[in-house]
């Protein structure tokens, strides 16, 4: 619905994240709670960019240690 807003980012938007947006605020929640905890959308892709204290294979490397330890 016009109402709710843009939900994607670009018409090209994966299926699972189209499926996201049945409920168009958790999808607005979701990514709100994305962006604070791993990287904004839009530096996802740029690699040689740094927005932390840390640069992006040490934020992977800690991403991935706390996921193994939470298997």
């Amino acid at each position: 619905m016009e109402s709710d807003g843009a939900l994607y980012p670009s018409p090209k938007a994966g299926y699972i994240y189209r499926g996201l947006s049945l409920v168009p605020q958790s999808v607005r929640d979701y990514w709100a709670l994305a962006n604070c905890h791993y990287l904004p959308a839009e530096f996802v892709y740029q690699f040689d960019q740094s927005i932390r204290a840390i640069s992006r294979p040490q934020t992977e490397v800690l991403a991935a240690r706390v996921s193994a330890l939470h298997q």
